[in-house]
C-alpha cells in the first residue's frame, strides 16, 4: 500500500469513526434514539449504493453491522 493509499485509509476509517462516536453521543445524550440511529445508517447506505450500485453487497453488509453495533451498546450507562 502506497502513501497515498494510506491516507485515504486513514482517512476513512478516521471519518467513520468520528462520525459514529458522534452518533453514539447524540443516542447516549437522548437527543437521537437508536431506532434513528439505525435509520440514518440504512438511509446512508442506500444513498451510497445509488452512487456506487456495485458495492451493494459491501455497503449492506457495513450497515448491518453498524446497526448491531448501536444493539450492542449500553447507552447511559457511565
Amino acid at each position: 500500500m502506497d502513501n497515498e493509499d494510506k491516507s485515504a485509509a486513514a482517512l476513512n476509517l478516521l471519518t467513520n469513526r468520528v462520525l459514529f462516536d458522534f452518533i453514539s453521543l447524540q443516542v447516549d445524550a437522548g437527543r437521537m434514539t437508536v431506532a434513528e440511529a439505525k435509520a440514518l445508517v440504512r438511509f446512508s447506505a442506500d444513498e451510497v449504493i445509488k452512487g456506487a450500485p456495485d458495492l451493494h453487497d459491501e455497503v449492506k453488509g457495513l450497515a448491518i453491522l453498524i446497526a448491531n453495533r448501536f444493539d450492542e451498546t449500553d447507552y447511559g450507562q457511565a
